[in-house]
């Protein structure tokens, strides 16, 4: 008898915390703080008093000099790959339930070249196919001359750009590269996650239990609500990484020798589950206050696209794409599905006219939210 695709998604998926995720993601938040609270004032996100506080300390106990690493390796924005991917890779390949100071020591006997490589690998994920110019990943890994030579040639885009110094720095002093990146990743552990470690495993594995139930009930569902994306997306294994320092969001991670790697934030539920009206046309207006998501959405309705050509058709970079799509994403009224490899962008014609009929009722008064005096019904005039 064949399997349902509910029962084969709740084979495929799974919901885990792995402190060496965790471990990255605190520094990636770290190092794009001022990203995130301007992001989170864009999308109306409460920003959890527990991370500010954390972030603040982070800020009181590392040295500038290790700011300054920590901005180096892991600075390089929300909506693209950067040189910190290869340090993820690394933790998504253990199939235990390591700790961080475990998993620094794996990272330790790695290979300089192999994680320098791998930076380069990841940084370029979004163009490979040009940067390889028709030859394999095989033919340059860990030949770190053929990488910086081909690093070189492949002019700067907006995937790349800050980050192509820093890889053929990188490339040509991988050994000093490793005791940087060591040292940095040791002194953050020590310094800023150690002590709060037990304190975040506590806050991410009671978020477990209920995005476990909440997925059993119905996978399907699930994914369209908190991912977007079709569920026949997903052809192998996935493990979601439920993460207390990612707080809000779902990023996809397909680099793992095992499996997919999800790292979900802890309070998805609050933003993605049911809301007052009047919060979501606030971020209705929001997500059309810049004329290229207007342009954006338009276009899309036409036919189906992919990041790379609405990029030429906006005349932005594949990560500003991305960065305007998260708007319309996070309303339902764009929708992400995979075909011959590529990502694309779809609209949900139907949630468009819903919001559209929302928003005017919302703006007339025709109609009242809440828990109305007569103990707990909608008042509707």
């Amino acid at each position: 008898m064949n399997e349902s695709l509910q029962d084969i998604l709740k084979q495929r998926l799974s919901f885990t915390y792995r402190e060496p995720i965790e471990l990255l993601v605190s520094m990636s938040m770290t190092a794009r703080k001022d990203q995130m609270l301007q992001l989170a004032e864009e999308l109306h996100v409460e920003v959890d008093p527990f991370l500010t506080v954390l972030l603040d300390r982070t800020g009181e106990v590392l040295s500038p000099h290790m700011k300054r690493e920590l901005g180096y390796f892991f600075d390089f924005g929300f909506f693209r790959w950067g040189p910190d991917i290869a340090f993820y890779a690394s933790a998504f390949d253990s199939r235990e339930d390591e700790t961080a100071e475990q998993w620094i020591d794996r990272l330790e006997i790695t290979p300089a070249g192999h994680i320098v490589s791998m930076m380069v690998r990841c940084a370029y994920n979004d163009n490979l196919g040009e940067f390889l110019q028709g030859r394999t990943w095989n033919d340059f890994h860990l030949d770190l001359e053929a990488l910086a030579e081909q690093t070189r040639k492949i002019e700067p885009s907006g995937q790349v750009d800050r980050t192509q110094s820093h890889l053929l720095e990188c490339l040509v002093h991988p050994e000093e590269t490793k005791q940087r990146y060591m040292m940095l990743i040791r002194q953050f552990h020590r310094l800023a996650f150690a002590p709060h470690a037990q304190e975040l495993r506590s806050k991410c594995e009671a978020a477990i239990e209920r995005y476990e139930k909440l997925f059993q009930t119905d996978p399907k569902r699930f994914l369209h609500d908190f991912h977007k994306l079709d569920p026949t997306f997903y052809t192998r294994t996935a493990i979601h990484h439920v993460s207390f320092m990612f707080q809000i969001g779902c990023s996809l991670y397909n680099i793992g020798k095992h499996a997919d790697w999800i790292i979900f934030g802890i309070n998805n539920e609050q933003y993605f589950g049911p809301e007052a009206a009047i919060a979501k046309v606030e971020k209705f207006f929001k997500a059309f206050s810049d004329k290229r998501r207007l342009q954006f959405i338009r276009l899309v309705a036409q036919r189906p696209l992919y990041g790379q050509e609405l990029a030429a058709e906006l005349g932005v970079t594949p990560a500003a794409v991305n960065y305007h799509a998260n708007f319309m994403v996070l309303l339902d009224m764009v929708e992400l599905k995979r075909s011959e490899h590529r990502l694309y962008y779809n609209v949900n014609k139907e949630k468009v006219r819903e919001m559209l009929e929302l928003t005017a009722k919302v703006l007339l008064g025709e109609e009242k939210y809440g828990p109305g005096p007569g103990g707990g019904k909608d008042e509707r005039d």
